[in-house]
């Protein structure tokens, strides 16, 4: 927010509305946010390649990835595999569903068997 602050007070260095001692403050100020930026991007992206590498093993590249610019933009392949693992995953998910539903209605078959056992027991006596 400082950032956008620094930028609306700096004015061109023409000497209308403030002199060039402040203009050169202003503008220093605001070279230095702006190369503390730049430094924070460049930490962002080692963390993001740092984390890239610990989960290659997972097989999941990053669908979309916003490049610093002053670097080209990295090429994404799409790979196959994934597409199939999340394939894969979708039936699994689909079928311990499908294992859930059934489980649930035989637990409300037994319910209903104890309540039934439960009502004659109490007849009887």
């Amino acid at each position: 927010m400082e950032i956008f602050h620094l930028m609306r007070a700096t004015q061109l260095p023409n000497g209308v509305t403030q002199s060039h001692a402040v203009y050169q403050d202003r503008f220093h100020k605001l070279q230095e946010h702006l190369r503390q930026l730049a430094l924070l991007f460049r930490k962002l992206r080692l963390l993001y390649e740092k984390c890239a590498e610990t989960t290659a093993e997972l097989g999941e590249t990053p669908s979309e990835l916003i490049p610093y610019l002053g670097e080209e933009a990295p090429g994404f392949q799409v790979d196959p595999c994934g597409f199939t693992a999340q394939w894969e995953r979708q039936e699994v998910f689909k079928k311990v569903k499908q294992k859930n539903q059934e489980m649930k209605l035989l637990m409300d078959q037994m319910r209903n068997l104890l309540w039934d056992v439960n009502a004659m027991l109490t007849l009887r006596k």
